[in-house]
This record gives C-alpha cells, structure tokens and sequence, in this order.
C-alpha cells in the first residue's frame, strides 16, 4: 500500500477495500499464482515431461555427484549372475506371449550430492510373470523390493530400463496400464471418515465397472475378503487386520490383469493371515500376482516361483525346491536317544558314541552340527543323499540296536537360504558392460 493510500485512510476517507492498491494486488497475484501451479502440478505428472526434467537435470546430478560420472552406477549387470537369473534374462529378451507381467533391465538410481555417493536401488531386473502365477520377492529392508513396485505403478521413473502390463509400456501408456493394475501398499491407503463399502465402490468407478453392477460387485468383494459386518463402519474403527482386508479389496476390485501386494499380512493375527492366503490363491486365476513379503511360511503357502533380492539385484530365481535343492546346504538330521532308566553316565556316553559311529559309517561326510546327553544333530551333504528311502530303511533296520526314541529328516529351509544370501547385502557386485537389454 502506498504512502498516499495510507494517509488517505487516515484521514477518514471511505475506500473499497477490493481496490487494487489496497488487497486487491493481492487477490490477483493469489489467483494468477493458483492457475500456474496448478497446471505446474499436472504437466509434472505428464510422462512426457518428467522425462524431459529428467533430461535436463542429469547433468547438473553428474556435476554434484561425489564421483562426478553416474555412468559408472548404469548400464552394467553382476558378473557372477546365477544361471536361472542369466536364463530368465534371456527369455525376457527373446520375449514371451504368456506374460502378463515383462520387465526389462528395470535400474534404479538415486543420484548423490556433494557428500553422498548415488545408491543403486534396482540393478538391471528382468523378469516375467505370467497368468495364474504368483511370484515372490524376498529381500531385507532396503533390497529394492519396495522401489520396484513404485516404478511398476509409475510413482517412479526408472533410471534404465522399462516394463509393460498385456503389452502397455509403463512409461508410454502410463493411463492405460494403471486401468490394469491393483496395487496394495505397505501403509493402508484409506480414508478415515469413509466406510469399506465407499472405498470399494469408488476404486470400482475408479477402475471402470458399469454403474449397473458396481454395487454388485462391491457386495460380492466384501463378502469373499471377509468385511461384510464391517461395511458400513468408517476405515477408521476399523482393526489393523481389517485393514489390510480392505486394502486387499481395493487391489482386486474390478477385477486388474496384474495385482501387486507388498507385504498384504504385515501385522495380522494367524488366523487372518491363513484366510488372506485363501483369497489370494482365489483371484490367481487368469491373472498374475506380484507380491513381497518377510514371511517364508506366506512364501511357500502362496508363490510358485520366488526370487530373493540382494543389494537391489536379484540373486537367485525359481520354485521353492528348486531353490532347496541348489543353493540349500543338505538335509538336518536329527537323532534322539531312549532315556534308559537306571543307566550310568558312562553307558549312556558308550550309546553316543556308537550312534556317532553309526552315522559316520552309514552317511560318509555326515557333519555333526550340535551334541547334547540325548541329542546329535547333523548335516548330510546332498551329494551323500541319492535316496531318500533308503536312509529313513538304514535308520529304522538299527532304531532297537541305538535305542533310538526318535528321529527327523528334513531338508534346509527357504529361510536358511535367504539367510545366506543376504549376508551379503552390503557388498558391492562386481559389474560389466550390459548390451543386450533394451532401454526406452
């Protein structure tokens, strides 16, 4: 406001307070200012141009970067690369009509700054997924599980690579594959103040379903995930456990080709989680599921395939016994001993040691593993196992002879496995020049 403006309002002097050199400057700087970022906001969700700010800010991310070259963090594959994640690699290149879900050379990196080096998140992942499979991710905290399906529905831009939906590329026809996806976050995306019903009928308009049968199809999604007598109560008296039920719903409403989960359990009591599975394997059909997950047990319960990330790479890639029988490290057999009333110290260490001669005689490599007064526990290596019959036969001809009260067989876990390969999660793979993935 002016000096002459102030000293006329002073003075007693009527004025509009809409005029111009009053508030009425700031009206319009607040309007004009509302239309351009507004518009600002929409052009930077445009594909279109988030790819072209892209381009424009690499060099400057180069340039601040502590290496100052981000080539060195793009472009390369892990030279120890396992042979089934080698093979998948190559059938996605060569392409396969059966995949629903492709993705090619997907890479991810976070540029650094002045005092922070980039951060691969993805390394160069290609797989597919094809109808009725139901393929898992294992990873910790931080192997890239997360930042893959952020890019898969489009909330991030690969740095490398892309994927496509039934043929709809992810970066080019952004509208169109998320008409065919279901996404269930970590953290459940609802509404307070909005009942189970409401959510569920409005991700069903959302997704495309005619209004005739839209209230239909929300009765009947309710009803298969378990939330019928919670329908009409708002998202926010509901249960962490009906929750995710209800995320789950939003995911598979309108029926999507691909359906991404990440960690749909997280937080649920036993028996919620074993009904979660059963809806799960329900909507298999004809459709190719996408999921990641800390349990084992929900690995082996739902996944045909499954592959573990380590460091933001996929490590190893196939069914669970499969992965057992390669990268497992033998079966744990357990040996118990009869509690023998009356026996002396001395006659139940002479039982122990001729049941230790047994094993080393009957299973030649056979590992003990841990000893206790009753107890042996060891590791046959898979190479000493050619029948699996024939031992639990060697065992039972002596069990009277040992005295044995017990004993198990059991091959190495999915657990162990992912153990053992994520102990190296904080190293760096080696890298090589990759070529042959197709970059868009």
């Amino acid at each position: 406001m002016s000096q002459q403006s102030l000293l006329r309002i002073l003075s007693g002097e009527s004025r509009n307070v809409f005029e111009f050199d009053v508030i009425g400057r700031n009206l319009l700087y607040l309007s004009i200012e509302c239309f351009v970022f507004s518009g600002l906001v929409l052009a930077f969700e445009t594909p279109l141009v988030r790819s072209i700010i892209k381009t424009c800010l690499d060099p400057f991310c180069k340039a601040f970067s502590r290496s100052g070259n981000l080539d060195s963090y793009a472009g390369s594959v892990d030279s120890g690369e396992d042979d089934d994640v080698a093979s998948e690699r190559l059938r996605v290149e060569q392409g396969n009509p059966n995949d629903i879900l492709l993705i090619k050379g997907l890479r991810k990196v976070y540029s650094g700054s002045a005092f922070t080096k980039p951060v691969v998140a993805v390394r160069n992942l290609s797989l597919g997924v094809g109808a009725g499979e139901v393929f898992g991710f294992l990873g910790i905290n931080g192997a890239g599980k997360t930042t893959t399906m952020s890019i898969l529905t489009g909330d991030q831009s690969p740095t490398l690579g892309t994927a496509s939906v039934s043929g709809y590329d992810i970066l080019r026809d952004t509208k169109q594959v998320r008409r065919l996806i279901g996404y269930c976050p970590q953290f459940d995306p609802l509404l307070d103040l909005m009942t189970g019903r409401e959510h569920l009928r409005l991700f069903a308009r959302l997704r495309g379903v005619e209004n005739s049968i839209v209230d239909q199809v929300v009765s009947d999604l309710l009803g298969r995930i378990g939330l019928d007598m919670f329908a009409d109560k708002v998202s926010a008296s509901y249960s962490g456990g009906n929750k995710r039920k209800l995320s789950l719903g939003i995911a598979l409403v309108g029926g999507p080709k691909t359906v991404y989960l990440d960690e749909p359990s997280s937080g649920m009591d036993p028996v919620s989680r074993r009904f979660m599975w059963d809806v799960i394997s329900s909507f298999r059909a004809n459709r190719c599921i996408l999921l990641t997950t800390h349990s084992m047990e929900e690995c082996e319960a739902l996944c045909s395939r499954v592959g573990i990330m380590v460091g933001g790479a996929l490590k190893c890639l196939g069914s669970i016994p499969h992965l057992k029988n390669k990268f497992g490290e033998g079966y744990s057999l357990d040996l118990k001993l009869s509690d023998l009333k009356g026996e002396t110290v001395e006659a139940r260490r002479v039982r122990q040691q001729r049941l230790k001669k047994f094993v080393d005689d009957a299973f030649p490599g056979a590992e003990l593993q841990e000893e206790f007064p009753l107890l042996l526990k060891y590791r046959i290596p898979l190479e000493s196992v050619k029948n699996l019959a024939a031992i639990f036969q060697v065992i039972e001809d002596s069990r009277e002879e040992l005295a044995l009260e017990d004993y198990s067989l059991s091959q190495s876990s999915l657990e162990q496995i992912f153990i053992a390969l994520a102990k190296n999660n904080t190293a760096e793979p080696k890298a090589v020049e990759l070529t042959s993935i197709p970059i868009s």
